[in-house]
């Protein structure tokens, strides 16, 4: 039998909150404080597309930018992640950059952690819909399902051709006044590539 550790002394924090600002202008904000390899997706009323930084912006795979009907975007390195959200009829919108933080319970006199938001256990990985295919063009591979579509998720180097791609996500969990645990949020870190 194992047992989770529930990690106390981490909590999912929110490092910079931006009000009225463009998906495009949150995202280049996020590359400037990232290193390179930031990556993420955005949803439109129609399509939900994947898109990774280069020196020219955010890039879809047919290098267009981020487009003009989008109302959600998330961006993510396995150090933090970009949240935006459309709040107008315009192109404005609320950006947050999230990271974890130590938590210190100042009532301690050791400065121990409490029982704050926590980050329960290692990251568990979401599986993405497809199996690769032997299209890999430009730091894009193709992931295809014969009942969906296909799925184009920008990587650095080609998969194994029906190898499936997971994404691997940290979720942060609280604890009430009665003991029960709930899982309250969710950092993206990476996409990750398994051999069938």
């Amino acid at each position: 039998m194992t047992t989770n550790i529930v990690d106390y002394s981490i909590e999912l924090a929110c490092t910079t909150s931006i009000e009225a600002i463009t998906a495009t202008a949150a995202l280049e904000r996020f590359a400037n404080d990232e290193a390179a390899g930031v990556v993420g997706f955005v949803y439109t009323p129609n399509d939900a597309p994947w898109f990774r930084m280069t020196p020219d912006g955010a890039r879809l795979r047919d290098e267009s930018a981020i487009p003009d009907d989008a109302f959600e975007l998330r961006a993510f390195t396995p150090e933090q992640e970009l949240r935006w959200w459309r709040t107008s009829g315009f192109d404005q919108g609320k950006a947050v950059i999230l990271s974890e933080a130590p938590v210190v319970d100042e009532t301690s006199a050791t400065g121990a952690a409490g029982p704050h938001p926590l980050r329960q256990g290692d990251a568990r990985s979401l599986l993405l819909w497809g199996t690769a295919t032997f299209a890999y063009e430009d730091g894009w591979a193709q992931f295809t399902d014969r009942r969906v579509g296909d799925l184009w998720l920008p990587l650095e180097t080609q998969p194994p051709t029906h190898s499936r791609a997971r994404l691997a996500v940290v979720d942060y969990a609280t604890r009430d006044e009665h003991g029960n645990v709930a899982v309250v949020d969710q950092r993206l870190l990476r996409i990750q590539v398994e051999e069938q």
